[in-house]
């Protein structure tokens, strides 16, 4: 294998963990704000998906311009399922908040079933299709918007995070409550905030696997391995943590698709993610609060 060609895997790779790691950014919120597992996170993001696919069959426009209509509708579902529901649970405790998640992603893998069956769906278009040179590496031009997402997104979290009045809020619940409540937040208010900030980072992440992969009811559970990977990789509650755990395993995946074959790729890449554990049980960046 020549240098242009290991040059093309490691290129792929990085890209290809940019868009890993944008399906965790919305878990590393619930999990390291609201500190609840959303075992429906991949469903939603499906969701969004199915969300643009419909705003793109009513006014036929590119997949990214479908964000103006897909993130404040995944914003708005996200913080009502907090407020009506996860924050209800989340009161009973932990478990139950997998519970009714689980349920949550059963019953909008169904509702997609129904509303638009089990065929194979795409949001890509031949723009995003086109090729782009880096030097001896070439891929398709959807890859490099991927990753470049990624990066504005995260840019876009840290600066929410750690420069606004209601990121601070957000920082300062899960550190100590009390003294939280103590200085008027009420996190029975910021909790639906956090999920609805978390879903409008799933539907950016929805509309590009959309637009680089095919998708179907069903496939919401593997996105929501993908997310968890990266978020244990990098460290619960560090955003840049979670990117940084999913360039690891984007290029794990795609090295070990290319040395052992597509079979083996999620085998060897969870094998990875448990040694990482092992060595490093706070993750990469050990974690922090954003």
């Amino acid at each position: 294998m020549g240098p242009a060609a290991v040059a093309t895997l490691l290129v792929q790779g990085m890209f290809l963990g940019g868009l890993y790691a944008l399906a965790g950014y919305g878990f590393s919120i619930s999990l390291g704000i609201i500190r609840e597992i959303n075992v429906a996170h991949g469903d939603l993001m499906i969701l969004a998906a199915y969300i643009s696919l419909a705003v793109l069959s009513i006014w036929h426009t590119f997949p990214l311009l479908s964000l103006l209509l897909t993130v404040p509708a995944m914003f708005i579902v996200g913080w009502i399922l907090q407020r009506s529901l996860l924050n209800r649970a989340l009161r009973r405790g932990p478990s139950h908040v997998v519970v009714v998640t689980f349920a949550l992603g059963i019953a909008i893998e169904n509702l997609l079933l129904i509303l638009f069956s089990y065929n194979n769906r795409t949001l890509a278009t031949g723009y995003l299709l086109q090729g782009i040179s880096l030097g001896a590496v070439r891929l398709p031009l959807v890859m490099a918007v991927d990753f470049a997402a990624s990066v504005a997104v995260l840019a876009a979290l840290q600066l929410i995070m750690g420069h606004t009045m209601l990121g601070k809020a957000m920082r300062a619940v899960p550190v100590n409550e009390p003294a939280a409540r103590i200085i008027g937040i009420r996190p029975e208010r910021i909790y639906p905030l956090a999920m609805g900030l978390a879903m409008a980072v799933n539907a950016v992440a929805g509309v590009l696997l959309g637009s680089t992969f095919v998708f179907y009811p069903s496939v919401g559970p593997d996105y929501m391995l993908i997310a968890f990977g990266t978020v244990i990789l990098g460290g619960l509650g560090s955003l840049l943590g979670t990117f940084i755990g999913g360039l690891v395993m984007g290029e794990v995946f795609v090295l070990s698709g290319y040395a052992f074959g597509a079979t083996y790729q999620m085998m060897i890449t969870l094998i990875v993610i448990f040694v990482i554990m092992v060595l490093s049980p706070r993750g990469i960046l050990r974690g922090e609060i954003f």
